[in-house]
Parts: C-alpha cells; sequence; structure tokens
C-alpha cells in the first residue's frame, strides 16, 4: 500500500514585442515547485524451495520526502520576409533540482509474525541538479517551386547525482561507504539539417536530413576504488526521411514515408545509483546504456478523406528495456538494459464515423 501528499505551485509569464511588421521578440519564464511525500508499506513472504510456508515474513516501510525546483527561461526572435522566407531563433536554459531524503526501516519476523527475528534500517539522501541549454536557428526560403528549410541546434546537459547511504544503528545515522557514490554526466548534442518539400501536379515529394555530433562524458565517483568508472563518447549520426505522396483522383491518395530516428536513454536510466524498494529488492540505472535507433518505412492509403489504411515496418537496433536481475537467491533489482534488436509489422485502419450531433 502506498499513501501519496503532493501540492504542486506552477507559475509562468509571457510577453511578446512585436518591433515591427517583420520582426517579433519574445520571452517565457516558467517555474513549478513541488512537495511530495509517500509512505509505503510490504509484506513479502519468504519461502525456502520445496516448502510451502513461509519460514520468515519481511514487513518493510517506505516514507519518502521530494521537494522540486523546475525553472525554464525563453527568449525567442521571429523575423518574416519576403517570399515567405522567415527566421526563427531560440535560446532556452532549464534548472531541475530535487532533494530526496527516503528513511525505510525492515524488519523481519518469524512465520506467525509473532516475533522480530532481526532488522535493518535505511537511510538515503539523493539530491540531483540538472542544467539544460539549447539554442537553435531555423530559415525557411521559397526554392525552385518548393520549400527549403535549414537548421541548426546546439544543446547542453549537465547532470550531478548525489548518493548517501547511512544505516540507522541504535539512532544514530552512519555513511555506508560501500554504497554511497556521485554521478556526474555532461552531454553536448550539436545538429545541422534541412528539409525539401515540393508539390508537382498530383505529387508531393519531400526530403530531409540530419546530421548529429554527440559528445558525452560520464563519471561515478566512490569510496570505493574499484567502483570508480568512467564512460565517455563521441559519435555521429546521419538521419534521412523522406515521403511521397500521390492524389490518384479526388477519393484515392497514396503515400510512402521513411525516416530514421535515435532515441537516447533518459538521465535516471544512466544513473548508476542503487534506489531500494525494500530489502530484497532494488533498482539501478546503467551508465553504459547505448541508445536505440528505429528505420521506420511506411506505405499508407487515404479513402474518400476517412478511410485510412496503412502497414508499416520498424527495425529498432539496441532495443533498450527495464529486466529484472537475480542478485544472490533471494534479491533482485530492476536495471535498464540493451536486451536485442526490435522488428515490429504494424496493420492499421482507420474509419472515423460521425452517428449523431453528440456521438462520433
Amino acid at each position: 500500500e502506498t499513501i501519496y501528499d503532493n501540492v504542486n505551485t506552477n507559475a509562468r509569464f509571457g510577453f511578446d514585442w512585436y518591433a515591427n511588421e517583420k520582426s517579433t521578440f519574445g520571452i517565457i519564464l516558467s517555474g513549478n515547485f513541488s512537495n511530495n511525500d509517500s509512505f509505503s508499506d510490504s509484506r513479502t513472504p519468504i519461502i525456502p524451495n520445496g516448502n510451502i510456508t513461509p519460514d520468515q515474513v519481511l514487513i518493510a516501510g517506505s516514507d519518502t520526502e521530494d521537494d522540486i525546483t523546475n525553472l525554464y527561461t525563453n527568449i525567442n526572435y521571429k523575423y518574416v520576409g519576403n517570399n515567405e522566407s522567415s527566421i526563427n531563433i531560440d535560446v532556452d536554459y532549464g534548472n531541475y533540482t530535487r532533494d530526496r531524503e527516503n528513511f525505510q526501516p525492515n524488519q523481519y519476523f518469524n512465520s506467525d509474525e509473532s516475533q522480530i527475528i532481526s532488522e535493518t534500517i535505511n537511510f538515503m539522501i539523493t539530491p540531483i541538479e540538472i542544467d539544460l541549454f539549447t539554442a537553435k536557428v531555423d530559415y525557411e526560403q521559397n526554392v525552385l517551386k518548393g520549400k527549403l528549410s535549414l537548421g541548426g541546434k546546439i544543446s547542453r546537459v549537465i547532470t550531478d547525482n548525489k548518493f548517501d547511504f547511512f544505516d540507522r544503528i541504535n539512532g544514530d545515522d552512519i555513511l555506508n561507504t560501500d554504497r554511497s557514490n556521485d554521478f556526474k554526466y555532461d552531454e553536448n548534442v550539436n545538429a545541422l539539417y534541412f528539409n525539401y518539400n515540393r508539390q508537382y501536379e498530383k505529387w508531393n515529394f519531400q526530403f530531409g536530413l540530419r546530421m548529429e555530433n554527440t559528445e558525452s562524458d560520464g563519471i561515478l565517483t566512490s569510496l570505493q576504488e574499484d567502483q570508480n568508472n568512467r564512460d565517455k563518447r563521441s559519435y555521429t549520426n546521419w538521419f534521412p526521411s523522406g515521403g511521397i505522396t500521390y492524389q490518384m483522383n479526388q477519393k484515392n491518395s497514396f503515400a510512402l514515408t521513411y525516416s530514421k530516428r535515435i532515441q537516447r536513454p533518459n538521465y535516471a536510466s544512466l544513473n548508476p545509483f542503487e534506489y531500494k524498494i525494500d530489502e530484497l529488492s532494488f533498482s539501478k540505472g546503467n551508465p553504459f546504456l547505448q541508445p536505440q535507433y528505429t528505420d521506420n518505412i511506411k506505405l499508407s492509403h487515404t479513402f474518400n478523406y476517412r478511410l485510412n489504411t496503412s502497414i508499416s515496418y520498424s527495425f529498432v537496433k539496441d532495443f533498450f528495456a527495464q529486466i529484472t536481475e537475480a542478485v544472490g537467491e533471494n534479491q533482485n533489482f530492476l536495471i535498464t538494459r540493451n536486451v536485442a534488436n526490435q522488428k515490429v509489422i504494424n496493420l492499421g485502419i482507420s474509419y472515423p464515423t460521425k452517428f449523431s450531433d453528440w456521438w462520433s
């Protein structure tokens, strides 16, 4: 059983200045402040192999307090020129901080839960701070009876995650140096991209290409020297996309599209800290997790602007998912790993219908 008590406060301010009929400046400020408390209790019977009744029962509790501050700032500029040309510039900065404390008593009872056999009490302090900066420029211009879009983007993310694990003994919190550590992650992504779209009689053509260079550095620091490690990466990817649409007649149109995409792990999945669920279970991140790449091709048909049918094929390289792994004979942990390549074939049919004024 888990009980949550959350208090959230949100604030947002936006301002646009129309300097003239071609230029607009804007600013956005927003903040989210939350205090989250959760209380949970769990009961885990421990049954030896070959038995049908438990010889021990673990009664575990968890009392967690989170204080979160999330601040965001955006400055933007838009210029609209002749021939439908335009320039958009965006600069963003965000700061996320979370102070978390978790108190977790664990009591082992005998089989009928009438006597405490042993107990362990843990206390964890796990603050997180994330700084995010992005800047991008987008330009559009009519070219060769079509529309050309060009752009570039720079992003930088710095995260600092601390994990202090304490054993509470006789009311005193003693730092457990075997389970305390610090993880810093720095990621810089630079991208250039273009897209071209043109209509020709019954045909529409679209092609785009995006280049991304990623530099990342993850450093795990522990008081145990054999647990210190560093994962530094540098890689460049190319992501093409394109599509052809054919309007055969007023009622029938066909489309063929292709795209290649990347999905990077979220920062929590990269954080190698252990988060105890109870005495027998915990979760932790994987600093060596690789991004997954998806190639997707799709053929679709639309009839009378209502009946849509499609068939698509996706191939996901280095697909990552959360799995459960055993530790010894009576513990397990959750971790995200690159588990396999994934193939997906999808058939889709949709036909929106209106039965009445209030039901569609």
